[in-house]
């Protein structure tokens, strides 16, 4: 993922913390995928970097462990420090169909 220090720069300023996978899915690949859905209270799988299958894995364990998820094609650092903006004010219900729209 590109500007993991900016995104984790905004994360930690807003009181969060923020976590990847590679989106390598093959050997223990899908074990840490599911281990950070684990301790995520929010994931986002972005399809623009990471593959069908790993996707489509992210999507399954989340709903599995019913966490919440949103697809999106990518997010850069301005709609990422809008994302954490409405995670603080509780505003999150409706901001998924809003982000998928992240050019």
């Amino acid at each position: 993922m590109r500007r993991e220090a900016e995104l984790a720069k905004l994360a930690a300023e807003a009181g969060h913390e923020i976590e990847w996978h590679t989106g390598a899915v093959g050997g223990r690949g899908a074990d840490g995928l599911k281990a950070v859905i684990e301790r995520a209270h929010l994931v986002l799988i972005l399809t623009e970097i990471n593959s069908h299958g790993s996707m489509y894995l992210a999507k399954k364990v989340a709903r599995q462990l019913g966490k919440k998820a949103m697809v999106l094609r990518k997010c850069g650092p301005a709609k990422f420090q809008e994302l954490l903006q409405r995670l603080d004010d509780g505003q999150a219900a409706g901001l998924a169909a809003r982000l998928s729209r992240c050019a």
